[in-house]
């Protein structure tokens, strides 16, 4: 295996990491959110999203995700 392969092998590794930590911040997000009416206004259209402790845990690992997929788009760039 070549030193060009193996950075390639490398950059896919760091592109199927950053997937699934963005999946697995995604889903935090989606399931600590809920809605809920507010029940200080008269009618009932208003609406307020309440997040629980792992709602910021979620975005941390969609913003790394995110960050990891860029990182091997770049260093791929600079492969070839």
């Amino acid at each position: 295996m070549t030193n060009t392969n193996l950075m390639l092998f490398i950059c896919d590794l760091l592109s199927a990491a950053g997937s699934f930590i963005v999946l697995i911040g995604l889903l935090l997000v989606l399931f600590t959110t809920s809605l809920e009416k507010d029940e200080s206004k008269g009618e009932s259209k208003y609406y307020l999203v309440k997040a629980s402790k792992h709602f910021r845990t979620g975005l941390i690992f969609a913003i790394v995700g995110f960050l990891l997929l860029s990182m091997s788009a770049s260093f791929e760039l600079l492969i070839y």
